[in-house]
């Protein structure tokens, strides 16, 4: 599996820090010493979110694009000058040394033009898109006190127990959202799981939303509900310690042992069975364990990335709200009073 933008953008901010960060459109920060974002209810005023990300994308791919000229100017001009200087060498040695000296000067002149006028925010556009998205995803009157850190990640000792995927060496994700939904706590973000693959290149292994929520269940062990798509991606492997409980061609159950399914709330179960995994969602899975239950929602590219190049698709979020309130609403069958 090829490696998705969501690692890309993380690099480029890497690469590319921005002087400025683009303002953040219909949301405020909560304080000054906090980077978390309020994530406020849209109003009549509030601009359509695919709107908002279109004309931002606009806005970084002419940056981009005029970074770009700059830097083959540059090079130009410095080839011009060296070239010339050495043909000069042996004639004129001031007149060589000089342009020399000039192509020096160029390479940092345009340097620091590049660096603070005409480098791409990536950063910024990701803040601004991804506030834009969040406001449509988490509308819905259920979700309360809900807040985007754009600087925060989930590090790899915290998935390392999850207990779904074999020897995952590295984890990069963003867009981590934190909140509540009928009053009961939820994480989620856009993540990617990797391991060693062959050479030194890692290999992906799950790259697409992942949900973390508490339960009250009480037993040992955990068990995975896996409802497969059209495609067999980003299906976990760490199962051989545990038995096949059911299994048919789109939903497979694992656990410690043959009743371990009796832990679980058969309209939970029945929901996961259910759950329509097709368009943009391309397997889900379910590991439950006592006091937490996690969700790795594989999505495709699209639903994944923020376009640089291509018109971003607005039917990919449409369909993130609807899988996250209903794998929510799920989920709390598994909070017994």
């Amino acid at each position: 599996m090829e490696e998705k933008e969501i690692i890309k953008e993380d690099q480029e901010i890497k690469e590319q820090q921005p002087t400025e960060e683009a303002p953040v459109e219909e949301e405020k920060k909560v304080d000054e010493t906090d980077s978390s974002i309020l994530i406020e209810k849209p109003t009549a005023e509030t601009r359509p979110y695919g709107e908002v990300v279109e004309e931002s994308r606009k806005t970084i791919t002419t940056a981009s694009k005029k970074s770009s000229r700059l830097s083959t100017l540059s090079i130009i001009v410095v080839l011009a000058f060296s070239i010339t200087g050495l043909f000069l060498l042996n004639v004129q040695q001031i007149v060589a040394f000089v342009l020399m000296g000039c192509s020096v000067v160029t390479l940092i002149v345009f340097s620091i033009i590049i660096r603070r006028v005409a480098r791409p925010d990536v950063k910024g556009y990701i803040v601004t898109a991804s506030s834009a998205i969040n406001q449509y995803v988490f509308s819905d009157t259920r979700f309360s006190e809900v807040k985007y850190d754009p600087s925060d990640k989930i590090e790899l000792k915290d998935v390392a127990n999850d207990g779904a995927y074999l020897n995952v060496k590295r984890v990069a994700s963003r867009n981590v959202v934190e909140g509540l939904y009928e009053d009961r706590s939820f994480k989620v973000c856009e993540a990617a799981f990797f391991r060693q693959g062959q050479g030194k290149k890692d290999e992906a292994i799950f790259i697409g939303k992942y949900l973390t929520l508490p339960n009250n269940l009480h037993f040992e062990g955990r068990i995975i509900l896996i409802k497969k798509g059209p495609v067999d991606t980003d299906l976990p492997d760490a199962l051989e310690d545990l038995v096949k409980i059911e299994g048919d061609e789109l939903f497979y159950a694992y656990g410690p042992n043959e009743n371990s399914l009796k832990e679980l709330d058969k309209k939970f179960i029945k929901a996961i069975k259910e759950f329509d995994v097709s368009a943009h969602l391309m397997n889900l899975t379910v590991v439950v364990w006592a006091g937490k239950t996690i969700i790795y929602a594989s999505y495709d590219d699209a639903t994944i990335t923020l376009p640089f190049y291509e018109k971003y698709q607005e039917d990919t979020a449409v369909q993130y709200r609807n899988n996250l309130v209903a794998l929510l609403e799920a989920s709390h069958l598994l909070l017994k009073e």
